[in-house]
């Protein structure tokens, strides 16, 4: 009888938890916390779900911390090297510029792709082709 009365307690505590309105809340945090995109964010959002975790009533939660410098392997994958953005903008200069940026970190931080090299200070220049240039491309070749 002890048994049944603890699986329906387990149980009790898993529906709460569960629930798709709490739920919805918690992903909602996470992705407020997250919407930047940077590692520093990332490390927050951990520390939010290890703290619901244990919020949660489990006991055996643990928070590792991986060093992210590009050298140190984790089963197969080694972990990128760290970073968070400031500041990013893509921009034609030519022909036909614009005074409108193409992408603006600072108002859509997801169009920065994480995981990808910084450009030095004074940023590059380079040719952009459409996708018709591309496939003209590549018919060319074949």
């Amino acid at each position: 009888m002890a048994t049944g009365v603890a699986y329906e307690r387990a149980m009790g505590a898993v529906a709460q938890e569960f629930r798709s309105d709490n739920l919805r809340r918690k992903a909602e945090r996470i992705a407020a916390i997250e919407k930047t995109f940077c590692y520093s964010r990332f490390a927050e959002s951990a520390g939010y779900c290890y703290e619901q975790l244990r919020a949660a009533g489990l006991a055996e939660v643990e928070l590792i911390k991986l060093p992210a410098d590009g050298r140190t392997a984790y089963m197969d994958f080694i972990m990128p090297q760290a970073w968070d953005a400031e500041d990013a903008e893509l921009e034609v200069i030519e022909p036909g510029a614009t005074s409108l940026p193409l992408i603006d970190y600072k108002a859509m931080p997801l169009s920065l792709a994480n995981r990808c090299a910084p450009t030095p200070p004074e940023g590059i220049i380079a040719e952009v082709i459409t996708v018709e240039q591309r496939q003209q491309m590549e018919s060319a070749a074949g």
